[in-house]
């Protein structure tokens, strides 16, 4: 896969996917996590499951617009 775009809102499918999509994801691909903005408080678990998988591979959280949420999956270089 080269381009996902997660809108689960929920955190435990969240966390759960992006584990099984990340693995899955080709180096150099992309996941868009959709309702991850801070403003969007009824989301707070996709918020929250961003942000843990950001911190646990260490990707930098990134931000598209005033919602989603972005990961890439570093070249193997």
């Amino acid at each position: 896969m080269k381009l996902v775009f997660l809108d689960v809102d929920l955190y435990l499918p969240t966390i759960k996917a992006l584990e099984l999509i990340y693995d899955q994801l080709e180096y150099g691909g992309c996941i868009m996590v959709d309702n991850v903005s801070t403003s969007y408080s009824i989301y707070d678990g996709a918020y929250q499951a961003y942000h843990e998988f950001c911190s646990k591979y260490n990707i930098p959280v990134q931000y598209l617009g005033n919602n989603a949420g972005l990961i890439y999956k570093k070249l193997n270089k």
